[in-house]
């Protein structure tokens, strides 16, 4: 009876490892490519502690050669000052390696904006389309440290270095997704994660929806508060609950009513 017992037991083992593995395999990719200094195509001066990649976004077709593009942040690059913070245009190829990169930093790419130290840009970034109308894709791009606090429209070359930008001051985004043009004004809206907000209570976190003009602006008056004590949300937040996190993403029409939604992520360090 104990030996049936002990087979029993080692067989369900045995097909639950099997079930287990089964469902790995089901689920993993199929493969991947590193992208990293040195791998994947991917050549640039990155130092430990650069942050490379704390934050990404599909660009569009920046070069125009059918391939979507990336922009990649690294928020504690010291270019010019410590922690000041660069982006990185990623060229892809359709292998998923990487073609070519320019980096965007107030020493390169043709930003010419003076940073400060621990300013963090690149701490978020996003592909926001076409916003100048010269047919090549743009990025959002923020700095939400220090006194010089930022998002940055950044319109862009062919070859990925600025043609010319926009400074929207004094914007706290430690968090910052494209999530398409919810007001119908042919612009991708955006959404800026604060979740050190203290609206309700301590560190209880806060999102804006923020709708930028023709003229890569944020128009204040029309940005949307979303928190404890705005916005429609309710009063489930706590204090130090940091709601908004450091990440947002666009989850589409879920209920079919023509509107857009918006998943909202817990804070991390």
């Amino acid at each position: 009876m104990k030996f049936y017992l002990l087979a029993s037991l080692i067989l369900t083992f045995c097909y639950s490892i099997m079930f287990l593995n089964a469902q790995t395999t089901q689920w993993g990719p199929d493969g991947f490519v590193l992208i990293e200094n040195g791998s994947g195509g991917f050549n640039a001066n990155l130092d430990a502690g650069d942050r490379f990649s704390r934050d990404h976004d599909q660009a569009g077709d920046i070069n125009g050669d059918g391939i979507i593009d990336i922009v990649i942040g690294a928020r504690s690059d010291d270019d010019g000052q410590t922690d000041a913070g660069a982006v990185y245009i990623a060229f892809m190829n359709s292998d998923g390696t990487v073609q070519s990169n320019q980096k965007i930093s107030m020493l390169e790419g043709g930003f010419n904006e003076t940073l400060l130290g621990g300013n963090f840009f690149g701490y978020g970034v996003a592909g926001i389309g076409d916003y100048n109308g010269d047919n090549i894709p743009d990025i959002a791009v923020s700095a939400p440290a220090s006194n010089n606090r930022a998002l940055y429209i950044i319109h862009l070359n062919i070859d990925g270095t600025v043609k010319s930008y926009v400074k929207n001051s004094n914007i706290i985004a430690q968090g910052l997704s494209a999530i398409g043009d919810i007001n119908n004004d042919g612009r991708i809206d955006l959404v800026a994660s604060d979740p050190n907000s203290d609206q309700g209570g301590n560190n209880r976190g806060a999102i804006n929806i923020l709708f930028l003009n023709e003229e890569s602006q944020v128009i204040t008056n029309s940005t949307v508060i979303i928190s404890s004590t705005s916005g429609g949300f309710g009063t489930g937040l706590e204090n130090n609950d940091r709601f908004g996190g450091r990440e947002v993403a666009m989850l589409g029409d879920i209920n079919n009513d023509g509107t857009i939604r918006n998943g909202c992520g817990c804070f991390y360090v």
